[in-house]
């Protein structure tokens, strides 16, 4: 694919074109590929939670409650970061270090001499010298884009700020880092570890073609029903079962 054409675009604008004109491949994988470990691990979010399709009356567990109202709100028309953010709270994903989850980031980097922005939704970043963003959540809100390609170009953008940093505070470049990503839409995450080298970053800020192919792993829970995925979500208790142990096995990935 190296004949391909190649230009500047906006993250917004990138598709599977510009996967294939940078050499990049997103390839499923299996659990023990993507997450290191042999078998999910059992989910760690409350009975409340795992048992009840809707809000149980009476008393809940404030957490339990929230979980509850956050995904309403995110089956819905309106945004699903607050829903993302609630469960990376939940299952402690910034109790490490000092890793801290935020929102609203806007990284510049230059295409072929033109200033292009990565908005990140929400990240989570380690605030230690030098700072690193560590994970970074896309939600896939427009039917018309291509939000695989986005987030691939949005984990580029950070990997290459993550290096700008380490260079300010007289550390070496990384030349190869794992980027891990969710694309969320509504209550349907799926979880990317996205290889990223300073070859790659180098050869898309000039429009070269990558000589080394570029793999992005991904993982969609294994629910029920996979056809149904992007639109039941979390609401069937088995895909919420699923994809609580999904989120417990990528906090371990994430370094």
């Amino acid at each position: 694919m190296a004949d391909l054409e190649r230009s500047a675009k906006r993250v917004s604008q990138w598709t599977n074109n510009e996967l294939l004109a940078f050499n990049i491949r997103v390839e499923d994988a299996g659990v023990e590929a993507f997450f290191d470990i042999p078998q999910l691990p059992p989910p760690t979010a409350s009975a409340t939670i795992l048992d009840n399709l809707d809000q149980p009356p009476g008393p809940l567990f404030n957490n339990d409650r929230l979980f509850f109202a956050y995904k309403h709100l995110a089956e819905g028309p309106l945004s699903c970061i607050d829903f993302t953010m609630f469960l990376l709270n939940l299952l402690e994903y910034a109790n490490v270090g000092h890793r801290m989850l935020n929102v609203w980031a806007k990284l510049p980097f230059l295409m072929a001499g033109r200033r292009i922005i990565a908005n990140i939704d929400l990240f989570l970043i380690d605030v230690a010298e030098p700072k690193e963003y560590l994970l970074i959540f896309h939600e896939d809100k427009h039917s018309n884009q291509n939000p695989e390609a986005q987030v691939i170009a949005k984990a580029i953008v950070a990997f290459h700020h993550n290096n700008c940093k380490r260079v300010e505070s007289g550390f070496q470049r990384l030349p190869a880092k794992d980027i891990c990503a969710i694309v969320m839409k509504h209550a349907a995450p799926i979880f990317y570890r996205i290889h990223v080298t300073t070859a790659l970053v180098d050869a898309v800020a000039v429009l070269a073609y990558p000589q080394e192919e570029t793999t992005v792993l991904r993982f969609i829970p294994p629910v029920p029903n996979q056809q149904l995925y992007s639109t039941e979500g979390m609401h069937p208790l088995a895909n919420r079962r699923s994809v609580s142990q999904c989120f417990e096995a990528f906090k371990a990935v994430i370094e």
